[in-house]
């Protein structure tokens, strides 16, 4: 499993616009290519309860899954 830190940028209707860091150990990563190639990006994901923009957040996901 890897697990991404980043930051609420926005919430609409449930769904919050994470902006997620790029990692150091991003570089030695066998499975670099496969997570937009250690540049930022911003996924959507359900909101947590009580979330707002600027909190941290976290997201994971199973190595290798799209």
């Amino acid at each position: 499993m890897i697990e991404t830190q980043g930051r609420i940028v926005a919430l609409r209707h449930g769904i919050a616009e994470v902006r997620l860091s790029v990692a150091s150990a991003c570089s030695a990563c066998g499975h670099k290519g496969s997570c937009d190639n250690g540049r930022e990006r911003t996924v959507s994901v359900a909101a947590p309860p009580g979330s707002r923009a600027g909190d941290r957040a976290a997201t994971a996901r199973v190595a290798g899954a799209p």
